[in-house]
């Protein structure tokens, strides 16, 4: 056992007196992994605290610092306490090594809390075998089920990152709810950086929006902000967060993307206890020098434990002397750990209840938590808030806010408050809202509203393709002066929420930027002096905005982009066939058929079935190699037999060529080797082929548009000039961004001031100048719409900048702007279920573009310059042919020449008569009967053959 550091935490004069005077001390033993730690800490104050009011008894805590996943230290320490008449045991517990104290503390009949696991997620057998090992820690097994029934969610992914986490997705997998209901869920363990965000590319692109992150907080915190940077933030996410100190986290900056969050929590802020004991724990950390911390759901969980052991020791009325009195226990003698105390103390405990920290504290007969409250938090319009609760002991388990807006919870959307709450916690006086109502025939939510005359007037821009003067001849009537995204979404609007509108354009066309002097100008101005009561336009809903208007739910979503000059199409390279495989694959091919024709030759030498025999008719020669007709050493004739091998290595490398190029070849392996090296090249051959035929179609017919700027890293990387928008969102993201690559980008382009555009038109046309030398960033939503027009020369790099959303601004200076912002709110959140706010997008920015007839990248006819390679092969092998033909037999000609001691030029005559005519020409005649039969020597016989060539006789 490692080496224990036992501290008497308590030292209180007050403990001094009682134990001078005969009074009654009651021993408690914790077990810790870091005395820094929270739970460390409240472990000490909660005997403090008790201590200070308790004029009964004293506790006595004892701390021991352990590795909390070692049993053996933890049993170790427990049976040397027991010697010491410890009362009970209290701690942090592993997976790794809660069933072994669990087995310990009930063989030697000691209770033992802990405030780590739950019993049920923890998958430990809740019967009588385990009755000492309590669990204060609420299981959340339950208030999961309920919440993914509630929210309708068929199928999610669910993240962790330790053994906890898949103990409880187990748990709740196993449940019966899982059981008869079908669901798909995708499980990932994360345990780094690159694990996130490698696992959060994936979901994106799997499109899984809704998860349950069942994470520590420091992995959450890094987590939502890989999201934010993938764009997982806005309204299409769900996420269902199981730390309990979800609080801790600040996600009121991810509310402006409509991002859906919903969390737990145990503890309860508004209670007196609560609030009393906060004051205590941090005027005790003052003391020592440390700062005001928000307490940990872990801590308050062991103060509640020390709340626990003070009402056993209490409830123990008289007993509670036997205490001083009990014996000595010892682990190694089994009969001296009966004590009647034991299952005394344990019955009180289990039927203690109190008003804690983290709610009522109650137990069932196995150690179980029960009747409990757990707070449901939200993320609204207005921060993280408490939406509702879930308790354990109604029917009805989930008890929503009053002011619960309906719809959101059909729809599927994270639990909202509406204004009559939030005038409740923020102590505004608010106006009443109307009452909503459902209609199932429509399956729409609809108002019981007093205002149905009035008359809302809405300021706007002009901006393509939200806003656009409509034509004179495609008008109705006089009225009908606009068209575009923005217009259409208003009828779509009216369908749901009827109500009366006049549109005007702001003069100057401004959106609304905050001025050095703190006032606003364009739509927000008009806003804020009660000209207009909505601005619909494409206004990006940021901080600043959301001080001094309203915004409802995006009804967009978008990110900064980046356009370019649309690149040429890349003009096909002459061997433009070889790109469907790499050069490394094509160097892996070539080493591969030398070395497949080097083992054929070698197995084909090395088995005798490749072998044959051949005879051979010898000129007289002493020996089987041949010599010249008029050797004098030639012999009579004679016949020999010859063994011979077709798998020369010549004609080893032509197999496996004509293999390769699926031709096959004239001699195949006879031996079992040969065919084995065979065999497998011509599976080799068929799939590299197959794949090879695969890719080139693509290859040879879609010509592609190649860009060396696919991030805003090669964007700063590059010698590109870029720039933005002198002003708004764009502006303001790498004005305030804390992102390094984001601060380098924005110190470039304020140095250079030509490259920040008054408008998105001028930095567009700058784009198209500068012909590939300038990139501009700016809204995904223009970038797109641009790329789609006219002349259809510039592009979107797909990776966004960051994540946002258009909404609809409703000023807070008119009568029931809550209502007009819920009720616009609920509207926008049925379209998106429907499907109607995508087709609009659809409508203006693709169905009505003009380049889809231009596009480039579609399979065409193939011309002359794809295929050229090929042709230059071709011509080449051609004409290397036809040299080693000629040179081969000018070699051939001259051997012969120097043999027959005749000149070279008779010797090409020669040569070409017999290629021409197909007679034989000039070549040494093979041994006949004639020349036997006329008794004339080889020598003399070839002598007489040459005197006819040159026409002379013998006389």
């Amino acid at each position: 056992m490692a080496p224990k550091t036992i501290c008497l935490l308590l030292l209180l004069f007050a403990t001094a007196c009682v134990a001078a005077v005969g009074g009654i001390t009651v021993k408690i033993g914790g077990f810790y992994q870091s005395y820094t730690s929270q739970s460390s800490e409240a472990y000490i104050r909660g005997g403090i605290w008790h201590n200070v009011l308790n004029d009964t008894f004293q506790f006595i805590a004892y701390k021991d610092s352990v590795r909390i996943n070692n049993s053996y230290a933890i049993g170790s320490a427990i049976c040397d306490w027991l010697g010491k008449r410890f009362s009970m045991f209290t701690g942090e517990t592993s997976l790794a090594s809660i069933n072994s104290i669990s087995s310990i503390v009930n063989t030697y009949r000691t209770t033992y809390v802990t405030s780590s696991h739950s019993k049920e997620e923890a998958g430990i057998d809740r019967d009588g075998s385990t009755k000492y090992f309590v669990s204060i820690r609420p299981s959340l097994i339950q208030p999961m089920i309920d919440l993914l029934t509630h929210f309708k969610w068929s199928s999610f992914a669910y993240i962790y990152t330790d053994m906890d986490g898949m103990t409880r997705f187990s748990a709740l997998t196993t449940s019966p709810y899982f059981k008869k209901y079908k669901h798909e869920v995708v499980l990932k363990r994360v345990s780094n950086e690159e694990d996130l965000l490698e696992t959060l590319t994936e979901l994106r692109k799997k499109q899984k929006t809704r998860m349950i992150l069942d994470v520590d907080i420091p992995t959450l915190e890094i987590m939502l902000k890989q999201m934010q940077q993938l764009g997982m933030v806005t309204y299409e996410y769900h996420y269902i967060i199981t730390n309990l100190d979800m609080v801790k986290v600040d996600v009121d900056q991810f509310r402006i993307g409509g991002m859906n969050l919903t969390g737990f929590s145990l503890m309860d802020d508004t209670h007196p206890y609560y609030q009393r004991f906060t004051r205590f724990w941090n005027e005790k950390r003052a003391e020592e020098g440390l700062p005001a911390e928000l307490m940990e759901t872990e801590a308050a969980l062991v103060m509640d434990t020390i709340d626990l052991f003070n009402e056993t020791i209490i409830s123990m009325g008289n007993v509670i002397d036997l205490l001083r009195s009990r014996y000595i226990r010892s682990c190694s003698q089994i009969y001296r750990n009966m004590d009647v105390l034991d299952p005394t103390i344990l019955n009180k405990l289990l039927s203690s209840q109190f008003r804690g920290l983290t709610g009522n504290v109650q137990f069932d007969e196995h150690g179980e938590r029960t009747n409990y409250t757990v707070t449901i938090i939200g993320l609204t319009n207005h921060g993280a808030m408490k939406v509702g609760e879930w308790r354990s002991g109604e029917r009805e388990r989930f008890q929503w806010r009053q002011t619960w807006t309906p719809a959101r919870h059909i729809v599927g959307e994270v639990i909202g408050v509406n204004e009559t709450d939030r005038c409740e916690l923020s102590g505004e006086d608010c106006e009443e809202i109307d009452e909503i109502q459902y209609n199932s025939t429509r399956g729409i939510y609809s108002v019981a509203s007093d205002n149905k005359d009035r008359v809302y007037r809405i300021t706007t821009v002009f901006e393509e393709p939200f806003l656009m003067e409509k034509d004179e001849r495609h008008r109705v009537n006089k009225d009908d002066l606009y068209e575009g995204y923005c217009i259409d979404l208003l009828d779509q609007i009216r369908d749901i929420f009827n109500f009366t509108y006049n549109i005007s354009v702001v003069p100057g066309n401004v959106y609304g930027n905050k001025l050095s002097n703190g006032s606003w100008n364009g739509m927000i101005e008009q806003l804020l002096t009660k000209e207009a009561d909505i601005a619909l336009a494409p206004l990006t809903i940021n901080a600043a905005r959301e001080e001094v208007i309203d915004f409802t739910k995006p009804y967009m979503g978008l990110g900064v982009s980046i356009m370019i000059k649309k690149p040429m199409s890349s003009k096909p390279e002459v061997f433009s066939f070889l790109q469907p495989l790499s050069t490394d694959i094509w160097m892996c091919v070539a080493f591969a058929f030398i070395g497949v024709s080097a083992v054929l030759f070698l197995v084909s030498r090395f088995s005798s079935q490749e072998w044959y025999s051949e005879t051979v008719h010898t000129n007289g020669h002493r020996c089987s190699s041949p010599r010249p007709i008029d050797d004098p050493n030639t012999l009579e004739p004679m016949v020999i037999e010859k063994r011979l091998n077709n798998f020369s290595f010549a004609n080893s490398v032509w197999f496996s060529l004509g293999a390769l190029m699926q031709q096959g070849g004239d001699t195949t392996p006879r031996s079992l080797a040969g065919r084995i090296v065979g065999g497998v090249w011509w599976f080799f051959t068929l799939i590299l082929i197959s794949s090879y035929t695969a890719n080139l179609a693509a290859f040879l017919t879609v010509e592609k548009m190649e860009s060396d700027i696919n991030s805003a890293k090669d964007l700063q990387e590059s010698d590109i000039a870029y720039g933005i928008l002198k002003s708004g969102s764009t502006y303001s993201l790498f004005n305030k961004s804390e992102i390094p690559l984001y601060k380098e980008m924005f110190k470039y382009m304020v140095s250079h001031p030509e490259n920040l555009m008054e408008n998105n038109k001028d930095g567009i046309d700058e784009v198209r100048r500068k012909n590939g030398k300038f990139a501009f960033l700016m809204e995904s939503t223009y970038n797109e719409y641009e790329s789609q027009q006219k002349p259809c020369d510039t592009m979107m790099v797909p990776q966004h900048l960051d994540s946002k959303g258009y909404g609809i601004g409703i000023s807070r200076e008119i009568k029931g702007f809550e209502f007009l912002r819920d009720q616009l709110t609920l509207a926008i959140l049925q379209l998106r279920e429907k499907g109607i706010l995508s087709r609009l997008r659809k409508t203006w920015w693709f169905d009505k573009g003009k380049c889809q007839a231009s596009a480039k990248d579609n399979a065409s006819a193939l011309s002359l310059s794809n295929v050229a390679g090929i042709f230059y092969i071709l011509i080449s092998g051609l004409a290397a042919a036809l040299i080693i033909a000629i040179f081969d037999f000018y070699w051939k000609s001259r051997k012969d020449a120097k043999r027959d001691k005749i000149g070279l030029m008779r010797a090409l005559r020669n040569k070409v008569r017999a290629s021409v005519t197909g007679e034989r020409g000039f070549r040494p005649v093979p041994m006949t009967d004639h020349s036997i039969s006329s008794g004339k020597s080889p020598r003399n016989e070839k002598r007489d053959l040459i005197k006819q060539e040159n026409g002379q006789t013998d006389v």
